[in-house]
């Protein structure tokens, strides 16, 4: 059996080994947390040894996918267990992160993402989740109107693509506020730059997604989506990913879709207010009554505020029929508007 090894910084390490057996070739891939020596990522291969050549591109491809997330989450965990006052920019950044990912309070988020800022003022990823919370904050119902949270959002987006030019994130955030503002064309074309620059990186995908949901485009939102969840199944674009999930199933009237996406994104985030909102419409579609009340008074009072930024007036990036379809699901869920 060959072994392989390979250092990633000074923290990790993938380690490999290769067994051959008459036609066959198997291949273990490892990821290692070289501080604690935990395996963080284990993959195993086991081909017959005439498609080596195929083999090698499927394990690239695997631990390109897999390597990233696994990384940033062990970093979050990492930078959970110190001191506030002792991160570093980064670690300041991953634990915004950690608190976006696990629904924590938006002050929190803030206040790591502006020590972040502090301590580096010219670290990208902490300006341009900078951008989405300022977007967060006046969607939730808890910033100033959206009109002044974009242009917030906006120059933190554009600080974010003038320090680093190649960053998909930093182009993420731009598509957001291009989104907010009623721009979806110019926010598709920043989507794309973000993919194009790092296909690997699952917010290009997110904010697609986002986008072919609420221009009228559900089902071709589902790939990107999907894409976004592979590559960061735990992280802050999770639930993000699955409540466009559950928002494009309501609006293709698969309502059934709808309110197994949304208990199932409440079920693995609880503190997210959102998918409460569409839970209660989809059950009103569906003639579910008492469940319908039931989900509406928690949407209510799980998050008020957000809950009067949806029905109040429509978003810019959402169409006007749409508005309407989603207030219908409410009202047959007992809402009085």
């Amino acid at each position: 059996m060959n072994q392989i090894s390979h250092e990633l910084g000074v923290r990790y390490v993938v380690e490999g080994s290769v067994k051959r057996d008459s036609d066959r070739i198997r291949i273990t891939v490892r990821l290692i947390d070289a501080e604690t020596d935990r395996h963080i990522w284990t993959d195993r291969f086991d081909r017959n040894i005439a498609d080596l050549f195929t083999v090698q591109d499927e394990i690239t491809r695997a631990m390109v996918t897999a390597i990233d997330p696994a990384i940033s989450q062990v970093e979050r965990q990492r930078a959970m267990q110190k001191a506030p006052e002792s991160l570093t920019a980064w670690e300041a950044w991953q634990r915004a992160l950690w608190h976006w990912s696990t629904g924590g309070d938006l002050s929190a988020r803030r206040n790591f993402l502006q020590q972040s800022v502090a301590l580096d003022p010219r670290f990208a990823p902490a300006h341009a989740m900078l951008a989405w919370l300022h977007l967060s904050e006046s969607t939730g119902g808890v910033g100033p109107p959206l009109h002044a949270g974009a242009s917030l959002a906006e120059a933190e987006a554009r600080i974010a693509v003038d320090l680093d030019p190649y960053s998909a994130v930093a182009h993420a955030a731009l598509a957001w506020v291009f989104d907010h503002q009623g721009d979806q064309a110019a926010a598709l074309e920043e989507a794309e730059a973000a993919i194009i620059l790092n296909a690997n990186d699952p917010q290009g995908y997110l904010i697609k997604g986002h986008i072919l949901v609420m221009s009228g485009q559900p089902a071709e939102a589902r790939k990107p989506l999907a894409t976004a969840l592979r590559l960061d199944p735990y992280g802050p674009t999770a639930p993000e990913v699955m409540h466009n999930h559950t928002i494009g199933c309501y609006l293709e009237r698969d309502y059934a879709a709808a309110e197994t996406t949304a208990r199932r994104t409440i079920r693995a985030y609880p503190q997210h207010p959102r998918p409460f909102f569409w839970l209660a419409a989809a059950l009103g579609q569906l003639g579910k009554a008492s469940d319908a009340q039931t989900a509406l008074n928690l949407a209510i009072a799980t998050s008020p505020s957000y809950f009067k930024y949806k029905t109040a007036s429509r978003a810019p990036y959402m169409r006007p029929e749409d508005h309407e379809h989603m207030l219908e699901g409410l009202r047959k869920a007992g809402w009085k508007d």
